[in-house]
């Protein structure tokens, strides 16, 4: 009992030594709060409201910026924490940079009034670096760097200007929003974004079009207000951030990157290259081709959908990425591991047959399913191989050529009852028909005798299955 009460009185004691010191604690953090700037314990509350337009740059030679009349061609802002806004409305009366510091927060006194930045001018280009303040606690971080445009001002200092921009926190905005109802377009040239965590904004009040138009960011989310984003040159890559855009386009090559992000894109004008991951995406048409060689060795888990493809689909070690795709026009060469691949369209449940493949294809598998569609008139050879997978097949009574190998797993082969066609048989591995037997084919034709090769209709299209296990046959 004695030791009892010894332990109890033990434990309310230390407690109530515990909540006199987080009180001491909290006294002395208000009282900091009330006095900024004053050291207690070696620490200090620090409280920021500070707005300055850039009129010279901070080194020895203090050259005067006239943003009236620019002699400079480019702008480079390394923003880190800062958020970077390109605007061209009424919040400030002259044109000009301004750097806005509302951050509060506790430093070390050892470290107070740290925040800095410097203004230079190198080759024509004027460059903006920030730094942070070294706060061990942030009540706020609002600290921006804006590019501003006035109303009242009819001279754009940015206007067919290069803009190259990178934050480590901070989000970018370039268009910034509407003041008052007064807002115009910011005509910058190109635009280079670059930011770790920070969100990349492109608003309607910024240019659609671009000279060069990158944008990347490893966390953050890239968005924009327009309909279609168009450059000559055009880079859009996330880590694991989202993409989504309505559409762009490009006279040249597109690069759209992702580690493991979501990206939704609903048109592609032009060709794509691209380097995924574990990324999930769902693009509608691409208007040209879509290279993946970008992404060989490092594709993983991805998700890949798009309805439809108007060039060629090359995809080599695609590991265990799923494919879902509509319709490719042009030449198709998927290679995955446990990865499956589908190609078709349908609507309402019936299956359109004049999408799927139509060029010369090769899709092949080690143990993911495959289910396609030979498009009507295809006039190309169509390989379709997988060890360990399923194969559906699907075809109209109007195709050139289909090869089907399976070694291990079951295959099921969908054809009109019009069909004119010859379908040889062999064992998976094997050059020749000869000794086939059909134990494991499921013709599922009445009256037709299942001889190799098996001929309907004249057979002018011909279907080459190499198989060791079931084959089903089903007619429509």
């Amino acid at each position: 009992m004695a030791k009892d009460k010894v332990r109890k009185g033990f434990f309310f004691y230390f407690s109530f030594f515990i909540l006199i010191l987080i009180a001491a604690v909290l006294v002395i953090f208000v009282v900091m709060m009330f006095m900024p700037g004053t050291s207690i314990l070696g620490l200090e509350y620090f409280t920021n409201s500070s707005q300055y337009r850039i009129t010279n740059t901070t080194d020895e030679s203090a050259t005067a910026i006239d943003f009236k009349n620019p002699t400079f061609n480019a702008v480079e802002v390394n923003a880190g924490y800062a958020e970077v806004i390109v605007q061209n409305n009424n919040d400030f009366e002259q044109s000009g940079i301004y750097l806005i510091n509302h951050s509060r927060g506790f430093v070390t006194s050892a470290k107070a009034n740290d925040y800095t930045f410097s203004v230079t001018i190198e080759d024509g280009v004027l460059k903006i670096n920030v730094s942070e303040q070294n706060a061990f606690l942030y009540f706020s971080k609002e600290v921006k760097v804006v590019l501003h445009v006035a109303n009242n001002t009819e001279i754009n200092p940015f206007e067919g200007k290069s803009i190259k921009i990178t934050t480590t926190e901070g989000n970018v905005n370039i268009g910034g929003n509407v003041r008052n109802g007064y807002c115009h377009e910011i005509k910058v040239a190109s635009l280079d974004v670059t930011s770790k965590q920070g969100n990349i904004t492109i608003s309607t009040l910024a240019p659609s079009s671009y000279d060069k138009l990158s944008l990347i960011t490893d966390s953050g989310d890239i968005k924009t207000g327009w309909e279609k984003l168009s450059a000559n040159s055009m880079l859009l890559e996330t880590g694991s951030g989202e993409i989504n855009i309505s559409s762009i386009t490009s006279a040249n090559e597109i690069t759209l990157n992702s580690t493991s992000g979501n990206i939704s894109i609903g048109t592609v004008d032009g060709n794509l290259s691209s380097k995924f991951k574990d990324a999930y995406v769902t693009l509608g048409n691409v208007n040209g081709y879509w290279n993946f060689t970008p992404s060989e060795g490092v594709f993983s888990s991805s998700v890949i959908k798009v309805n439809s493809v108007g060039g060629d689909f090359i995809v080599k070690n695609g590991q265990n990425t799923k494919f879902e795709i509509g319709h490719i026009a042009g030449k198709a060469e998927i290679e995955t591991s446990s990865g499956s691949v589908n190609i078709f369209t349908e609507n309402n449940g019936v299956r359109d047959y004049t999408k799927g493949l139509t060029g010369y294809s090769t899709i092949k598998t080690s143990s993911g399913d495959i289910n396609v569609n030979v498009a009507t008139g295809s006039n190309s050879a169509i390989n379709l191989d997988t060890k360990k997978g399923t194969i559906n097949v699907s075809m109209s009574d109007n195709f050139y050529q289909v090869a089907v190998n399976n070694e291990t797993s079951t295959t099921n082969i969908l054809l009109p009852t019009i069909a004119s066609v010859q379908i040889n048989f062999y064992y998976y591995g094997q050059t020749t028909g000869d000794g086939f037997t059909f134990e494991n084919v499921n013709l599922n034709l009445e009256g037709v005798e299942p001889t190799n090769p098996v001929i309907l209709n004249a057979g002018i299209n011909r279907i080459f299955v190499k198989c060791n296990r079931t084959v089903n046959f089903s007619w429509y």
